[in-house]
Parts: structure tokens; C-alpha cells; sequence
């Protein structure tokens, strides 16, 4: 499951047996709060990632966190996202997502080396600019996004699962799904 951190910290044992019932060992985070965007606040709160982490472990679930391009702060000549991966435990997980890295100005092949053994789960999001100079999400494979260097970072990284994402449409969900999934197989991605 994945929701705002703030969501889920305010309503834990339910998202725990929310989890539980659905079978689900994964515990997903998103959104810095706004009480911790600073560098200060940052470290902060890669403390309490670290203690969510160790008392969902305790659980039998594994906590990861979904860094966006807005949660992406720069400090001088680093980043939020840099403090927070340095600073929470190794047992704790990141989801990349592909848009937010890019649309963030991060080299999503170099996140996903550089975090080989922390991402077990990647977001495929791709987006285009159209002529009236605003964003619109498409199917993998269909936008700006250089996908096949992508790729093959996730398979010599150990990224065990990678997810076509689209929350917009221009056209029907199942048939940008269905032309996602049908790119990430014809570029090697086993289903």
C-alpha cells in the first residue's frame, strides 16, 4: 500500500491491518511533511523513517518511501532526497519514480545504481509537453523519458518489480495500459 507519510503514521495499526488482510508486506510512504522540509528537518526525518521502519519491522513489513519531484529540496549542492538515503537504515526501501526523478532534474540510472539493494520497486511513468506547453502523462514508452537505459539499470540492479503508472489519461486506462505493458515486453521486460 502507499500513502502520504502523515496518513499513514496518523492511522497505523489500521494501514498495518489494512496490510495484513491484503496479504501485503510492503508499507509505502510518500510526501515530506512540511514541518521537515529543510536540511534540519530532512534528517529528522530520516530519524523517523528509521523508527517507522524498525516498528514496522517488528510487524513483518518492510517500509519504503516515495521521494516525488516536489519532496526533491535542493541544499547548495545537495538534496533531500540524498540526506534521507544516507541517513535511514539499509532494511528500508525507496520506490523510484521514473517522472518525479526526471521532472526533478536527477539522472534516473544513476538513483537506480546508486541505489542497487534499497529498490526493490520502480514506478515506469512517462510524460510528454504538448503544444500548449503543459504536461500530460502517456503510456511507457510514448513520452520525453530515454527508457531503455532505464531498463537495463533496473535489471543489472536487482529491481525485482517495475510499474507502469499512469494516473491522467487522454484515452482509455486499459488501453494505455495495455500499450505500456506491451512496450516494457517488446524492451525485455518479463511480466
Amino acid at each position: 500500500t502507499q500513502d502520504y507519510y502523515e496518513v499513514v503514521t496518523g492511522q497505523l495499526d489500521e494501514v498495518i491491518a489494512q496490510n495484513d488482510l491484503w496479504g501485503s508486506a510492503n508499507i509505502c510512504v510518500s510526501g515530506i511533511p512540511e514541518r521537515c522540509r529543510s536540511e534540519e528537518g530532512c534528517l529528522a526525518f530520516a530519524g523517523e523513517l528509521n523508527d517507522l521502519s524498525q516498528r514496522l519491522e517488528r510487524q513483518g513489513k518492510l517500509l519504503s518511501f516515495h521521494p516525488r519531484h516536489m519532496d526533491i529540496i535542493p541544499f547548495g549542492g545537495r538534496n533531500s532526497l540524498e540526506l534521507i538515503f544516507e541517513n535511514t537504515r539499509a532494511e528500508m526501501q525507496l520506490v523510484l519514480d521514473i517522472y518525479h526523478l526526471v521532472r526533478a532534474g536527477l539522472d534516473p540510472v544513476d538513483w537506480i545504481h546508486r541505489t542497487k539493494g534499497r529498490c526493490d520497486l520502480v514506478h515506469f511513468k512517462d510524460f510528454q509537453t504538448g503544444p500548449d506547453g503543459k504536461e500530460a502523462l502517456v503510456p511507457t514508452g510514448q513520452g520525453r523519458i530515454a527508457w531503455e537505459p532505464i531498463f537495463r539499470a533496473c535489471a543489472g540492479s536487482g529491481v525485482k518489480y517495475g510499474f507502469a503508472e499512469q494516473e491522467s489519461w487522454q484515452k482509455d486506462p486499459s488501453e494505455c495500459l495495455a500499450e505500456s505493458y506491451a512496450y516494457m515486453v517488446a524492451h525485455g521486460i518479463e511480466p
